[in-house]
C-alpha cells in the first residue's frame, strides 16, 4: 500500500506553507498549522499519510474519524425509532447517554468492554431532583444494569454493523447474573382467587384506586394480557360485548408495538363488566397515562399482603407484570398450539399476521375458555 502514497511536499500557497500533494490534474493541499514547530508539523504529516491511506481503500476509517458521537446517536436512534414505540425509544436513549457520560466517552473509539462495565457498576438510583447527596442513593439493581448493559451494547453493535467502528468494541461485556427471587413468576389459581378477593373486600385506597377498581384492573389484565399503560388507554367504547367472544381493544398507538389490539376474554364477565362500566366516564383506568401514573406495584403489592401472598418466594418474586405471565402460562398450560399463543400473547419477538384474530375467531374463543375463572365484584361467593 505505501507504494501508492503520493509525493507529500511542503509549499507556499498564498504566502502560508501547505502540505502539497498528487499530480497536476489533481493537486491537493492542506494548510500546516503551528508550521515552526517541527513536532507539530510531522504529527499532520504522519495524520495526513494515514488519511491518504485510508481514502484510498475506500474511505471508511476516515469517515468514523470525522462523524461527531452525537451525529452516531442520532442515527442509532433514528434506526431504534423503527423498531420501538416512543416510550421504549425514550428510555433507550436516555441509558445510553447516561452510560457515555458517565464512562467519558467523547469518541466512539473509546468504547472498551472494562470501562464501560465500571462506570455502570458505579450508577446510582439518582431520581431528576436529588434531594441529597449522589452518594448516599443506592446502587441500581442487577436488572436495571443490565439495561444499560444491553442498551450501549447494541450501540456498539450497530457501529460495527454500519461500517462505522472496525469491530464491535462491546462483544465482551457480559452481563451481570440476575439472583432468582428476582425472576418474575405467575399467580397460582387460588392465589389469583385470593388477590381479588382481597381487593373487592378491602376499604382501603391504594394510589388513587378503591378496591373494587383495583379488583377490575387486575381481572382485566389477567384476563387479557394486556400491560398497564395499554389498559391505561381503554374506555368503555373499547369493549365489544355482541362479538363472539366478547372483545377488548386497545386502539393504534397505544399499545406497546403501536399496532390495534383486540383480545377476547371469557363470556362470563360480561354481565358485572357491564354494571362496573355504567359508573365509568373517560378512561376506565385514570391516570395510567400520565408521565407519573399511580403504582401498580403498590397496588398489587397491598393487596398481596392482605390476602397474604408472599411477593417474593424461592422461584422468584410477583409484581403487576406477573399477571400477563399468568395469562400467558395459563394458556400454554392448557395445551393450545404454539402458534396460538403466540398470537394471543402479542409479543413483539414474534410475527403476528394483521387479521389473523379475525379469521381465526374459533381458535381466540377456545383459548379464552381455558383461562381460570375469577370471582367478580357485585357478585356473591360460591
Amino acid at each position: 500500500m505505501t507504494n501508492d502514497l503520493p509525493e507529500i511536499r511542503i509549499t507556499t500557497y498564498r504566502g502560508e506553507p501547505h502540505f502539497t500533494w498528487g499530480n497536476k490534474n489533481n493537486k491537493r493541499r492542506r494548510k500546516i498549522k503551528n508550521p515552526n514547530d517541527e513536532n507539530a508539523v510531522q504529527r499532520q504529516k504522519a495524520q495526513l499519510i494515514t488519511e491518504i491511506l485510508v481514502q484510498q481503500e475506500g474511505g471508511q476509517i476516515l469517515k468514523r474519524v470525522k462523524v461527531p458521537l452525537e451525529q452516531h446517536i442520532t442515527d442509532f436512534l433514528k434506526d431504534a425509532s423503527r423498531k420501538c414505540g416512543p416510550d421504549h425509544l425514550k428510555a433507550k436513549e436516555k441509558r445510553l447517554r447516561r452510560v457515555l457520560e458517565v464512562a467519558d466517552i467523547k469518541h466512539v473509539d473509546q468504547l472498551d468492554a472494562a470501562r464501560i462495565d465500571d462506570a455502570i457498576r458505579s450508577m446510582r438510583q439518582v431520581p431528576a431532583s436529588p434531594h441529597k447527596d449522589v452518594d448516599e442513593y443506592p446502587i441500581l439493581k442487577t436488572k436495571t444494569k443490565n439495561d444499560y448493559r444491553k442498551t450501549i451494547k447494541q450501540f456498539s453493535r450497530w457501529l460495527y454493523r454500519k461500517n462505522r467502528t472496525e469491530a464491535h468494541a462491546l462483544h465482551d461485556l457480559d452481563m451481570e447474573q440476575v439472583r432468582d427471587n428476582t425472576k418474575r413468576i405467575r399467580f397460582q389459581p387460588d392465589e389469583l382467587e385470593l388477590l381479588i378477593n382481597a381487593a373487592m373486600e378491602s376499604e382501603r385506597t391504594v394510589e388513587g384506586y378503591d378496591g373494587t377498581l383495583r379488583a377490575w384492573l387486575y381481572i382485566l389484565a389477567v384476563s387479557t394480557g394486556y400491560r398497564r399503560k395499554e389498559l391505561g388507554a381503554i374506555t368503555a367504547d373499547s369493549f365489544d360485548f355482541e362479538s363472539d367472544p366478547p372483545t377488548l381493544t386497545v386502539r393504534i398507538g397505544q399499545t406497546k408495538n403501536k399496532k390495534e389490539a383486540s383480545q377476547p376474554f371469557r363470556a362470563e364477565l360480561v354481565p358485572a363488566l357491564k354494571e362496573f362500566l355504567a359508573s365509568r366516564e373517560g378512561h376506565v383506568f385514570p391516570n395510567l397515562l400520565k408521565p407519573e401514573p399511580p403504582k401498580t406495584c403498590r397496588m398489587i403489592d397491598s393487596d398481596m399482603e392482605e390476602a397474604c401472598i408472599p411477593k417474593t418466594v424461592k422461584e422468584g418474586k410477583r409484581d403487576f407484570h406477573s399477571l400477563r405471565h399468568t395469562f400467558v402460562s395459563s394458556l400454554a398450560a392448557s395445551g393450545l398450539a404454539i402458534t396460538d399463543i403466540q398470537v394471543m400473547s402479542r409479543h413483539s419477538d414474534l410475527q403476528t399476521v394483521a387479521g389473523y384474530m379475525h379469521s381465526n375467531r374459533g381458535v381466540a374463543k377456545r383459548a379464552v375458555e381455558v383461562l381460570p375463572s375469577l370471582p367478580l365484584p357485585g357478585t356473591p361467593k360460591a
